[in-house]
Parts: C-alpha cells; structure tokens; sequence
C-alpha cells in the first residue's frame, strides 16, 4: 500500500506463499513489483503523531500535511486491495484443486472392495471401463493406461477373466457407438429436411446440382453424405410441391373472391359488356389495377367469374324488366 505498515503487510503475505514451489507462490511473487511501484509512485505516506498516536499524512513532494485521507492514497488503497481479492480467490482454487486431488488419491489408495458375486466384480469392472471412456477400438494395453491405477481394476483378480470382460465391454460398446452414429445421422437429416423447407431460395423446380452449388458451404447440407443427401433433397423437393400448389389453389380462390366483389363496383361494365370490352375497363379501373393481388390473376379464372357476374346481371334486368 502507500502506507509503509500495509506493504509490510503484503510483503510478509507474499514471501510466506511464494516458498511453496507451486505456480500460486509465483504468481504472488509477480505481484511484488507493482505493489512496490505503487509505494514509490505515491508520493503521501502514512504517519503516526509522535505525541498524540493519530494517524496523519504528509506530502513528500509538496510538503503538505493532512489529518483527511488524501484522495490519491484511497485509490490505491483501492489497486492493492483488488490484488489482494484476486490473490486470495487464486489460493482458494488453489487449495480446491489440492482436495480434489487428496480425494481422487485416496479414493486409488482405498481398501479394496469386496463384491458379493462374481458378477458384481465384472460390472464393476465394465463400470470402470465406461467410467474412462474406453472406446471400442481400444486394444488391451492403451486400455491398461487408463484403468490400472483405479481399485475397480482388481475386482477382477486373474488377468484372462479380466480380458474376458473387456472383450465382452468392447462388444457392447461398439453396439452403442453404432447406435450414437445411427441416431446422430438421423437428427443431421432431419436437420437438412428442416432447413431445406425453409430456405428461402428453395422451390419445388430447384435441381440438386444448383442447391449443391448454393449450399455446400452450409453445415447442415455438408454434414450429410451425398446420398443420404440426395433422398432428404428429394423428400423437401415434393413436400415443397405439394405446398406451392396448396398455396396456389388458395390463391386463385381469394383472387376470384375478391375480383367477384371488385366487379359489384365497377358501374362501367353491364349485363351487354362483352369480355374484351370489360379487360378493357378493367386495366384502367384503379382499385383493379393497383391490387397486388390481380398482378399474376389467371386469364381463365377472371372469364370465369366475369361470365358468373354478367349472368347475375342479366337476371337482375329479367327481374327489373317483369316488375315493370
């Protein structure tokens, strides 16, 4: 600290943990340096008054005195007590680390279990084997490396019964890898099918070669061999066919709904309006003209509900003309 009392302090802390030969000592011993720089940076120091014992703080450089805690003291005050918090969170982990490991060595070191079967022995045994996730490849001795200092590894005393059950392990694992690899294929191709019909640059005429072309850079197209590819291809392709024409269906049906109610409007056009002549007004007509809704509109589809419309009108002027 500024104050010589509270580097003391520090440099007592830090030489006690820096004698312990672990990186916690060094990285304490690191810390010496600033806290130093620190001290001499600062040029207030702390003072007891010789007569009355209160603390006071005098300015080497402008040789002012104060009995209030100057503010350039209380900030790094402050540094230092942040580097005391880290050093403290740093020994903590320290001494975490080092039960983990009392544990862990203890746990190598115990008494040596008794099981009741025989059985029980190869469970635990197999236990073992999964514990350290030995893979289905492994041979004898890689496998050796990784569970002989474990107690479990003597569960089994005599060294074929123990090649049995690693066998028999291996066996078993590599069913469960298979199944791993079957269900991860499984999920990358619903994956694919998800994102396929949903890409926006999908459609149901898009050939395999230009989504390849398009998408190979993508993780979820690259991740799926080409031939599983190619079927998830195809499977979107048909269900996005089936989709543009639901769409389009429901389409052409709001199109003519609303061309229906469109044409009650349209005063121009009578029960004597001929198609051509109602194209014609049509075109110019403003609410028909400027509805995105009729940009694409079937031909056939607006004849039809034309002739629908002018029939309704014709029967209007039947009954007009009787009532008269």
């Amino acid at each position: 600290l500024c104050g010589l009392n509270i580097l003391r302090q520090m440099e007592e802390l830090i030489s006690i943990t820096a004698k312990q030969n672990s990186p916690r000592g060094q990285n304490l011993m690191n810390l010496k340096l600033p806290q130093k720089d620190y001290y001499r940076k600062c040029p207030w120091k702390e003072h007891k008054h010789a007569e009355t014992g209160k603390i006071y703080f005098y300015n080497s450089d402008t040789k002012e005195s104060t009995w209030t805690e100057p503010e350039d003291f209380t900030k790094i005050k402050e540094e230092i007590k942040k580097l005391e918090e880290k050093e403290a969170q740093a020994d903590n982990s320290e001494k975490e680390d080092e039960e983990k490991d009392t544990e862990k060595k203890e746990e190598s070191e115990g008494e040596e279990i008794v099981y009741e079967t025989k059985e029980d022995a190869k469970n635990a045994f197999k236990q073992l084997l999964k514990d350290k996730s030995v893979p289905s490849t492994a041979t004898w001795e890689h496998a050796m490396k990784q569970i002989s200092t474990d107690k479990r590894y003597n569960a089994i005393p005599k060294l074929n019964e123990k090649k049995q059950a690693f066998n028999a392990y291996k066996t078993q694992k590599a069913k469960e890898e298979k199944e791993e690899e079957r269900q991860a294929a499984k999920e990358a191709k619903e994956k694919l099918y998800e994102y396929l019909i949903s890409h926006p640059h999908m459609n149901s005429n898009l050939l395999y070669r230009k989504a390849h072309e398009t998408l190979e850079s993508h993780k979820e197209w690259s991740v799926v061999p080409e031939r599983d590819r190619k079927d998830v291809f195809e499977d979107a392709i048909f269900f996005l066919s089936k989709k543009e024409k639901k769409e389009e269906t429901e389409l052409r049906a709001k199109q003519k709904e609303e061309l229906a109610i469109l044409l009650e409007d349209v005063k121009e056009i009578s029960y004597k309006t001929t198609w051509a002549d109602a194209q014609e007004v049509l075109s110019s007509y403003k609410p028909f003209k400027n509805n995105i809704l009729f940009e694409n509109i079937d031909k056939e589809d607006m004849l039809v509900v034309f002739m629908e419309h002018i029939k309704a009108l014709e029967l209007d002027f039947e009954d007009e003309k009787q009532k008269k």
